[in-house]
């Protein structure tokens, strides 16, 4: 059917800043991606006509990135796009002296709103210091974090609920927590439309959970410690303009969600504290993450794939987009739970490690010996590499012996193996079909690449092509098959070399 329409304009700044498109009551014409599928170029834009009540054309519009004019100004959620109510946290109590527990306050805010603004609520957090503990994000729900504002986690573990431990394979990783975690601080569950904004930032008080750790015994806690923001279920998730700080566990972690957009974040942590991941797309279709800047204790950004919570049923983390995406520490990983399998990821025109020395690998593919899972199609284009070395490496997870003449060579550009946690191989996945295009920069102080598959489970299908270092000659392999090298500076030595086909 078609509705009738106000004029409008849009303009799509996002991808493609030079279009500019102006549409009347019959329609809007703007570009709509061909495919789905990554990685994208401009063959996968071409125009379309098609008619939209003022809602959708409004929603089309924040989801590209866009800014939408329609004839008269309506109030609207900054990430749904829809007609929308605002409810300021302090309305209902809440104050942001820095020492207040909020939680109550926030929790009240949420729900209010979200009863009395179902298409559309906005949960506002204007500026100060908000000490809180968790709470919920409902469908057609943005929380816009002000400048100037800033959410305190709470240090009371006793107001974070329990809920049950995602993703469902760490649980064996850590028994003694009765596949229980601490909620993460801000969280939706099977919700459509919903995200964050704002520019202020959200702070986890990492400090708290951090000092009940230690490095040979990482999760003293009876449940796991909680993440700063976790989604889960959820279809168009929108993460824009916000810093987010210090979180006992992961920071940021869309898990069996659908339309996934994080961008222009900030994202910090300790270096000297592990289990602070930055983002972990888990078990998630369609993810776009762009402009963003990551400094944590642990991976970056990590790919993950498993079984779903409730059905025990494989979920693909599949069809990943990451763009301009700027890793002072430390790198970009797949893995190590890949059971649900992983398909077309793509990280591109992105850097990883500072100049100084900070991360000990750029890129690390790992996939343990008894999860199973299937890693197939992953493109690394255009990325520069800082110094890659063991020194300067987190003291959390690497010791000060591993900086010393003889082991700094541990330090690996790009690590690939299939035996991680040096498990008995009773159910080995698969990895292959990899390309690394335009890698350039410093480099590691040790190998460029360490690949390793196992017996009856090689990598398969590695290609390289124009690499540009200023240090780092040694490509090692083992058990992988049809590697192709091409254009690589240094000239390349090791095992990958005898592996080489032109």
């Amino acid at each position: 059917s078609r509705f009738k329409v106000y004029s409008c304009t849009i303009r799509w700044d996002t991808l493609h800043s030079h279009h500019s498109y102006t549409a009347s009551y019959s329609g809007c014409t703007w570009w709509r991606r061909a495919t789905r599928h990554r990685p994208v170029s401009d063959d996968d834009f071409r125009p379309s006509t098609f008619a939209v009540d003022i809602p959708t054309m409004l929603l089309i519009g924040a989801l590209l990135g866009v800014g939408v004019t329609v004839g008269a100004q309506r109030p609207t959620d900054v990430v749904s796009g829809v007609v929308s109510g605002r409810c300021d946290v302090t309305t209902f109590g809440a104050k942001g002296d820095n020492s207040t527990d909020n939680t109550a306050a926030f929790r009240t805010a949420a729900a209010t709103c979200r009863a009395r603004f179902p298409t559309g609520a906005v949960v506002v957090v204007p500026p100060g210091t908000y000490v809180t503990g968790p709470f919920n994000l409902s469908s057609n729900m943005t929380l816009e974090v002000m400048l100037g504002a800033t959410m305190m986690g709470s240090t009371d573990p006793s107001v974070y609920p329990l809920v049950v431990q995602l993703p469902l394979d760490e649980a064996y990783r850590a028994p003694n927590m009765g596949n229980t975690q601490y909620q993460a601080l801000v969280s939706a569950y099977s919700a459509v439309n919903v995200g964050i904004t704002g520019g202020g930032t959200i702070d986890g008080a990492g400090w708290t959970w951090w000092g009940n750790l230690s490095r040979n015994a990482s999760n003293l806690w009876a449940h796991q410690r909680p993440k700063l923001v976790e989604f889960v279920d959820c279809t168009t998730v929108t993460v824009t303009n916000v810093t987010l700080r210090d979180s006992p566990f992961w920071t940021l972690h869309p898990i069996f969600c659908t339309d996934v957009w994080l961008q222009h974040l900030n994202i910090f942590a300790p270096r000297n504290h592990g289990n602070t991941d930055g983002v972990d797309p888990d078990s998630c279709n369609n993810v776009y993450v762009a402009d963003t800047v990551i400094d944590v204790g642990d991976d970056a950004v990590s790919v993950k794939s498993g079984l779903h919570w409730r059905t025990r049923e494989k979920v693909a983390a599949a069809n990943y987009l990451f763009e301009r995406v700027t890793i002072l520490y430390r790198n970009f990983a797949i893995g190590s739970a890949v059971d649900g399998d992983v398909r077309n990821i793509t990280f591109r025109d992105s850097t990883i490690g500072d100049d100084a020395g900070s991360s000990p690998w750029a890129i690390k593919l790992k996939t343990d010996s008894q999860e199973g899972g299937v890693v197939d199609g992953v493109t690394f284009q255009n990325i520069r590499l800082g110094l890659i070395t063991m020194c300067g490496s987190s003291k959390f997870v690497f010791p000060p012996s591993t900086c010393i003449p003889g082991k700094e060579k541990r330090a690996t550009a790009i690590s690939m193996g299939m035996g991680y946690g040096r498990l008995k191989p009773t159910n080995p996945g698969r990895l292959r079909n990899v390309v690394f295009s335009g890698i350039h920069g410093i480099g590691p102080t040790g190998d460029v690449a360490g690949w390793d598959g196992l017996p009856g489970a090689h990598i398969e299908g590695v290609t390289v092509r124009n690499v540009s270092l200023q240090q780092g000659t040694v490509w090692a392999c083992s058990n992988v098959d049809n590697v192709t090298l091409q254009d690589i500076s240094p000239a390349q030595q090791g095992s990958c070399a005898s592996k080489t086909s032109r």
